[in-house]
């Protein structure tokens, strides 16, 4: 497909990286390894994570990523880039040693917990953690199960999984790490399976997630769409049309919850090479926020109550943000969003929304806005998008382009 085809490109400096880390790897003793990656398991010590509640533990990175030796995952994350453990090296020690592997694990919980008690709701936020290429059954019971007295068993867990590897046994499994409520939390980024796949490059289909759904639910369990607030190559009227679309279709499937999320622009990510006009300024980004929450506000009861943001994400957005009244105002308003179930915060929503509205500065954006192609010119828009990445990623190579837009005829046959 043609967004793998941007990601190997993009993501090659990573590979290579890799390549030459692994070497580094295999040429270390194997106690030279294991001190190696525990001298950097300090990265995960950031103390305000911990505070969340938030538990990032050593693995062999990303599985949809990393596919023998070569990086292509999902086009708008850099997770194995982005301070983690040297995955070349956590990998070579779980082949070399699986007993040391499962040690430096141990290690890294007893650090987290010797700082502070178990939080009432737990997130456990490895890239996938029902894949057996990030940690198999038995280490994770050696890790969460076995005697482990230095932590206790949170009320709430939070697993961060894919929903292809949702299985039964592995929902059990997991479920004997919290005391009452498991949720799973599925990275769904869209509720368009085309985009979701041949853009976001996040190899997902609407049967995986239905499927999990049905094996969350029979086992007494929940399940959080993670969803994008902006897709990448996509217009201000496009992205918030896909938005409410995730939300309707996600609700219909049985998510128990939706988590927004806003588009970072990460280093190794296509958002990166793109820019959208009505989202480069700092006031510019707190528009369209508000945009997408008030047409949230205005939903029906039902699907409203579904509604998270993730502060995570959305501290990390407003940490680039350089205008200083508008960071305060992005405070103003999110924060009322942080607490599971924040309906008041819609309230807050909705009268910052009316304030605006007579404001001339917000007025024009609108009409910017409405004057946008809306989702009848979708495809358009996204086939300019991949040429603007085939431009500057791909050097102008005519078959990446060829390939994407047969990828685009195809699927526009199919909805005739």
């Amino acid at each position: 497909m043609f967004i793998e085809d941007i990601m190997y490109e993009i993501l090659r400096p990573i590979s290579v990286k890799y390549e030459e880390d692994m070497n580094k790897a295999k040429r270390m003793t194997t106690n030279e390894l294991y001190c190696a990656i525990e001298s950097q398991t300090e990265i995960f010590s950031n103390k305000e994570i911990e505070r969340q509640g938030t538990i990032i533990f050593p693995t062999p990175g990303c599985p949809h990523n990393v596919r023998d030796g070569k990086h292509c995952g999902c086009s708008f994350c850099d997770w194995n880039e982005d301070a983690i453990v040297n995955v070349a090296y956590v990998t070579e020690l779980r082949k070399r040693n699986p007993v040391l592997y499962k040690e430096i694990q141990k290690k890294y919980m007893e650090k987290v917990f010797s700082r502070r008690k178990v939080c009432f709701l737990e997130e456990f936020a490895i890239q996938d953690c029902f894949s057996d290429y990030q940690i198999t059954d038995e280490e994770m019971k050696a890790l969460l199960l076995k005697d482990n007295n230095y932590m206790e068993k949170p009320i709430v867990g939070l697993v961060q999984v894919r929903a292809d590897s949702v299985t039964d046994t592995k929902v059990k499994l997991w479920k004997r790490v919290v005391k009452k409520r498991m949720t799973l939390g599925v990275g769904v980024e869209t509720g368009d399976e085309w985009i979701r796949n041949h853009w976001l490059n996040k190899k997902i289909y609407d049967s995986d997630i239905m499927n999990c759904i049905s094996i969350a639910h029979q086992n007494n369990c929940n399940v959080c769409a993670n969803i994008l607030m902006e897709l990448p190559g996509l217009n201000v009227k496009q992205n918030i049309i896909c938005v409410m679309e995730a939300i309707d279709k996600l609700s219909e499937m049985g998510c128990d919850s939706i988590m927004l999320s806003p588009l970072v622009k990460k280093k190794y990510t296509i958002q990166q090479y793109l820019d959208n006009p009505l989202l480069s300024e700092d006031w510019h980004k707190f528009y369209y926020i508000l945009l997408v929450l008030y047409k949230i506000a205005n939903m029906e009861k039902r699907k409203k109550e579904k509604i998270m943001i993730s502060l995570l994400n959305f501290k990390d957005y407003c940490s680039n943000i350089k205008d200083k009244e508008c960071r305060n105002s992005f405070k103003r308003l999110l924060e009322p969003l942080y607490d599971i179930g924040a309906m008041k915060g819609f309230d807050n929503i909705l009268r910052c929304y009316d304030s605006l509205c007579r404001e001339d500065v917000f007025i024009q954006y609108m009409q910017m806005v409405n004057s946008l192609e809306g989702k009848e010119e979708i495809y358009n828009t996204l086939l300019f998008s991949a040429k603007v990445l085939q431009k500057k990623v791909a050097h102008d190579n005519d078959e990446y382009i060829s390939k994407f837009h047969n990828e685009i005829e195809s699927v526009m046959k199919n909805e005739i």
